[in-house]
């Protein structure tokens, strides 16, 4: 009997026909799911989100080497290749990327697949330091590249290499034509603009990248970005060309709270530029918010005040303008220096510590930024502490902080009348002996040193009742958040807590004002002839230089010429 071959059964040819489509099924679709990895990589780098990029980049390469691997000479093999080439491009991987491109080329028909491919080896060759070919590369396939966001990313690649290589015109040209071929890379194209902008010092580049990077709603990925490149055009054209720099971001499609941040700094460049009404009509816009932003806001707000106010009376505004930003440290400390200056000129006037004023001096110039305020409390301590050693220190001080000819011309006069006092002879260059500055610095020291621990055991014990205000609202604002989170509906306990929270707002706010029973007035302290003008202003082109005046952490030790006598202040006696 002859042998006859094996029949298939139709049950057999069933079960293989389902095993090839499961075998195809599962090869296709590695590949679909590399592409999506892939697409989701590009989204991912153009919005600046460098670890979510890397991660689906790694998983667009692995799933596409398990299709590729699966079937090398079958029909999208050649496609696997490209997204692994891309893949391992974007990660950095440039001998892996060459690879795959390179064999793409040699088994692929495929012309825009060739093209693409192309272009990426001119990528690869201009990362390995390989500027001329990479340049030869892309200009030999970027006509044929049909993809519109590779073309842009391209010719952003070779504007790059132009730059580098200092051809600044072929550069900027570079970057018209990929900010034409593709929006996509709108804001990329706009960074590397701003960037050479100011690599090149040429503010109009840069101005024009920064608008666009401030008008596109996905630039704010790179908010932090523009705002170092604002400082940056700050030190290099000045605080105004800065501001100018920034101006889209009045209509920008920003988040809020991303458009907050570039309109705050634009707020602060103006200030700086000298336009001080436009500076503080849009900070006080910012303020009327409630997030980081308008807190911020609110301290800049003070600290443009603080440094014009010349009365005391004066910080009960900043204060209240600082009580909503209590949540930084920053308003925090500018609300307990505006107290301690309070309190220093209190003590002075109810305890006729006249050093007081010169302690409340200092800390209004070094802490505050109060010039004019600081000039006034060094004024009218030199004033209330005739004859002591530190008159003229107080003196030379006031002469520093201000230009102002007919407010230096008497403050002048009575320094040149004091032409035996310690400060007088070291500041002409007199010799001294060392110990006479040790003694003088030793005892001025000691006395602000015993007054600050005084006005700090004071303001501790005014404060009491605000500490406890505060845990109070903490807790309710913490339970507060608790019920939101466990009871979202009982709508009536929270508005129950939130009017708890409003009456501790209301009892923080005037604990903090600090105004103690029988406390001096301060317009009856501040004598009209003792006290300089308050009308004139510190001229804007004045600056403050206090690396002249003589003071306690820079002069030498040594022991005053005794002085005509006066009884010692309380402060003084303790020093002593």
């Amino acid at each position: 009997m002859r042998g006859s071959a094996p029949r298939t059964t139709p049950a057999a040819g069933a079960a293989i026909l389902c095993v090839s489509l499961l075998v195809g099924c599962a090869y296709f679709n590695a590949l679909y799911n590399a592409r999506r990895a892939f697409e989701d990589a590009q989204a991912a780098r153009l919005h600046d989100q460098p670890l979510e990029a890397a991660s689906s980049y790694q998983e667009a390469i692995d799933k596409a080497a398990r299709s590729y691997r699966s079937d090398e000479s079958g029909r999208w093999a050649d496609d696997a290749l490209y997204i692994m080439g891309r893949a391992y491009f974007h990660s950095g991987d440039w001998a892996r990327s060459r690879a795959a491109l390179e064999r793409l080329l040699a088994t692929s028909s495929d012309s825009s697949l060739h093209a693409g491919a192309r272009v990426y080896l001119g990528g690869v060759a201009l990362a390995t330091g390989r500027r001329d070919l990479g340049m030869r590369l892309l200009d030999e396939a970027l006509e044929e590249v049909p993809d519109a966001m590779l073309r842009a990313e391209a010719h952003l690649w070779r504007a790059r290499a132009a730059f580098d290589a200092g051809r600044a015109q072929e550069g900027w040209a570079g970057l018209d034509r990929s900010e034409a071929a593709s929006r996509e890379l709108r804001v990329p194209v706009a960074l590397e603009r701003l960037v050479r902008g100011l690599d090149s010092d040429h503010f109009e580049h840069a101005r024009a990248g920064a608008t666009t990077v401030l008008e596109q709603a996905s630039g704010e990925a790179w908010a932090d970005t523009v705002l170092a490149a604002a400082e940056r055009a700050s030190m290099l054209w000045g605080a105004g060309s800065a501001a100018a720099m920034l101006a889209a971001a009045e209509r920008s499609e920003w988040a809020p709270v991303a458009r907050g941040r570039v309109r705050l700094e634009r707020a602060r460049l103006l200030a700086r530029a000298g336009d001080s009404v436009a500076a503080g009509e849009m900070a006080g816009e910012l303020a009327r918010g409630d997030d980081r932003t308008a807190r911020e806001a609110r301290i800049a707000l003070a600290r443009w005040r603080l440094n014009s106010v010349d009365r005391l009376e004066q910080l009960e505004e900043i204060r209240a303008i600082l009580l909503p930003a209590i949540a930084l440290a920053e308003a925090v400390r500018l609300i307990d220096y505006m107290e301690y200056v309070g309190l220093f000129v209190e003590r002075a006037a109810l305890a006729a510590d006249h050093l007081a004023l010169f302690a409340g001096a200092e800390l209004a110039r070094d802490s505050l930024g109060s010039p004019r305020l600081a000039l006034q409390l060094f004024t009218l301590y030199a004033d209330r502490d005739r004859g002591s050693a530190w008159e003229a220190k107080a003196l030379m001080a006031a002469l520093e902080l201000t230009g102002d000819a007919e407010e230096r011309q008497p403050l002048a006069a009575r320094l040149n009348q004091l032409d035996d006092n310690i400060y007088v002879r070291a500041s002409a260059g007199a010799e001294a002996r060392p110990s006479d500055y040790a003694m003088v610095e030793g005892r001025l020291g000691t006395s602000l040193a015993i007054l600050h621990q005084r006005v700090a055991v004071e303001a501790a014990n005014r404060d009491v009742a605000v500490r406890e205000a505060a845990r109070t609202l903490d807790s309710i604002r913490a339970a507060e958040e608790l019920v939101r989170r466990i009871a979202a509906g009982d709508s009536l306990l929270l508005d129950s807590l939130r009017l708890d929270s409003l009456r501790l707002d209301s009892l923080r706010a005037d604990s903090l004002r600090r105004n103690a029973p029988g406390a001096t007035s301060t317009d009856a302290f501040f004598a009209p002839d003792t006290v300089p003008r308050t009308d004139s202003i510190l001229p804007a082109d004045s600056v403050l230089r206090r690396d002249t005046i003589p003071r306690r952490d820079t002069l030498g030790a040594a022991e005053p010429s005794p002085g005509p006598g006066r009884p010692a202040s309380e402060s003084e006696a303790g020093a002593a």
